[in-house]
């Protein structure tokens, strides 16, 4: 199975009736509009991620976002601040795998948006 959430994290969320969604402020991605609330791309993946977990239960309070600093982003989620991270992250070995170290290590869904950066090889 490629893609697999803990069952665990599942169950609290269910039993929390929230999904604590981390967003950072990006345009287009995730933003805060007049009324200050969160809007974009990402935050319709959480409420996706929402409505796929709740079911018939799912509403629009069932989502809830967290704003996060970009470069503490991964912090928060290991300490469980957040269930998820709604954001572009870039899936990276290090992020992947987890460490028997210090037991951090994510799982990734399917990439999702692709921002057209590339590995470049050496010019003929």
């Amino acid at each position: 199975e490629p893609f697999s959430i803990d069952s665990q994290t599942i169950a609290d969320i269910k039993s929390r009736g929230t999904l604590r969604c981390g967003v950072t402020d990006a345009p287009f991605f995730s933003i805060r509009n007049e009324n200050s609330e969160w809007e974009g791309f990402e935050i319709d993946l959480c409420h996706a991620i929402a409505a796929a977990i709740f079911g018939t239960e799912y509403n629009k309070d069932t989502v809830y976002p967290i704003e996060l600093n970009p470069d503490k982003r991964f912090e928060e989620l290991a300490k469980g601040t957040v269930d998820v991270l709604a954001r572009a992250t870039t899936i990276t070995l290090d992020r992947d795998v987890k460490k028997k170290i210090d037991g951090i290590g994510f799982t990734f869904s399917f990439p999702y948006f692709f921002d057209s950066i590339r590995f470049a090889g050496t010019p003929e």
